[in-house]
């Protein structure tokens, strides 16, 4: 399995935060980060823009009060999201609501051993050899 994806703080101005991934796994638009705030909370942050040096411009989903440079910021996986389409896909193509739910588990699983967005969810072959072999 693949580390996490991570970032750091390099500016924040209001609800705009900026953030310097250093292994050129830089999340897509629209990802949702995370913050991690401490005391079990956090923050989500959402991609706007790729505004280079290996830096991504990101808009705040709530308060932005002691933000500091260098704090650690986390790539979600979206396993839940892809979870559920491909429950609806699988439901869609016949699959019982049993079998939907192994399929659309199957496909989370795989999304979340790899980096990025999209780019990370499987094929419907890769899925399905997943869940005849489990490779």
């Amino acid at each position: 399995m693949e580390k996490v994806n991570e970032g750091v703080i390099v500016q924040a101005v209001g609800p705009v935060i900026d953030v310097r991934f250093h292994d050129a796994h830089l999340p897509e638009i629209l990802t949702a980060l995370i913050i991690p705030l401490g005391e079990d909370k956090s923050l989500t942050v959402e991609v706007m823009q790729h505004i280079g040096d290996d830096v991504v411009r990101t808009v705040a989903m709530g308060p932005t009060d002691g933000l500091i440079r260098g704090m650690k910021v986390i790539d979600t996986t979206g396993a839940g999201d892809v979870f559920h389409g491909a429950y609806l896909s699988a439901y869609l193509m016949g699959y019982d609501p049993k079998e939907a739910a192994r399929y659309a588990s199957a496909v989370s699983y795989i999304k979340c051993t790899r980096l990025g967005g999209r780019a990370g969810i499987p094929t419907r072959e890769q899925t399905e050899r997943f869940l005849k072999d489990g490779v």
